[in-house]
This record gives C-alpha cells, structure tokens and sequence, in this order.
C-alpha cells in the first residue's frame, strides 16, 4: 500500500488499483495499475466497490480529520463550479 498526498490531490495504491481523490474538483478516478498509463480508463462507476473500500482505507490512514477536511475545504467551491457548468 501506498499513500500519496499534495494539496490538491490524495491517492493510494493496493492491490493493483489507484484511487485519486481531487481535492480542486472534488472528483474521484480509479485506476488498474496494471494497465498502461495511456491506454488506463476511469473504472469508478464499473468498481464502485473497489472505489468506496479504498477511500475508506485513505481515510483511516490519514490523520483525523485529514481526508474529511481536505474534501470540506473545497466543497463551496466545488458547488459554485457545478453550478456554473465547469463541473
């Protein structure tokens, strides 16, 4: 397991996948590690299963509030960009 954090993004790695969390857009994308990087799709709708088990894992794993915070932070902002159709 590998966990990765920048402002704007949180990520972890196990068994095979890659789930991202991106805290300027607050989107999430899941990855097959085992795919070539140019040839990868988004599998979150298709491993919503997988998707949901890795982001709670994140969540442990990060300090409390850490995961919660960094996804509240921007909520306003995220909410104003859906609205004006950048989202």
């Amino acid at each position: 397991m590998t966990i990765a954090a920048t402002p704007e993004r949180v990520s972890i790695v196990q068994d095979g996948l890659l789930y991202e969390f991106h805290a300027l857009t607050g989107t999430e994308s899941l990855w097959d590690t085992s795919i070539a990087p140019t040839e990868r799709r988004n599998l979150l709708r298709d491993r919503n299963d997988d998707a949901r088990r890795l982001r709670l894992r994140l969540e442990s794993e990060l300090s409390d509030p850490g995961f919660k915070l960094l996804r509240g932070t921007r909520a306003a902002s995220i909410e104003r960009l859906k609205k004006l159709g950048y989202l």
